[in-house]
């Protein structure tokens, strides 16, 4: 159980990185 929330942060971390990212891409755009 512990392993699977480790995992779990781990994609949640990775997809607020991501997320993070992809404003940042768009604000340059704009």
């Amino acid at each position: 159980v512990k392993e699977a929330i480790a995992i779990l942060q781990t994609y949640q971390a990775k997809q607020a990185a991501t997320n993070s990212a992809a404003q940042k891409k768009s604000y340059i755009i704009i």
